[in-house]
């Protein structure tokens, strides 16, 4: 049979003899609640050295799953505030264009054509167009 670790005296130790016992009996104590449950936390060991370290990598996946979070966001909203610009710049793209076709419209009627070529001298003609037959 082994002995336990002990400290050394100087005393000699005394041989004691073996004596079987029967199991002693193990009384259960329940924990009176003493205080509030955040005073509990932290008398306990829960913070203990060991269990904070073993809990470091959690902790910092966490905080590097917290920053891509917001990095994201951040990237999404950019993304928003680019599309709502390039929207805008679209529509005011679109209204120029109408403008224009619309201006273009006028300015290729007969009337507006005769209006601007009589500053070259050309006149509008007032005969009618003849058809012209060929034959073979």
């Amino acid at each position: 049979m082994k002995r336990p670790n002990r400290i050394r005296t100087n005393e000699p130790e005394q041989e004691t003899a073996i004596v079987e016992e029967a199991e002693p009996v193990i009384e259960l104590k329940k924990k009176e609640p003493t205080g509030s449950p955040i005073d509990s936390l932290f008398t306990s060991d829960f913070f203990s050295k060991e269990n904070v370290s073993n809990g470091l990598p959690f902790i910092f996946y966490l905080a590097m799953l917290g920053m891509f979070y917001i990095a994201n966001h951040h990237f999404a909203e950019k993304s928003v505030r680019n599309s709502e610009k390039i929207k805008k710049e679209l529509k005011e793209l679109y209204w120029e264009h109408l403008n224009i076709s619309s201006n273009l419209m006028t300015q290729s009627k007969q009337t507006e054509v005769a209006k601007l070529t009589e500053i070259f001298g050309l006149k509008e003609s007032v005969v009618p167009p003849t058809k012209i037959e060929v034959k073979e």
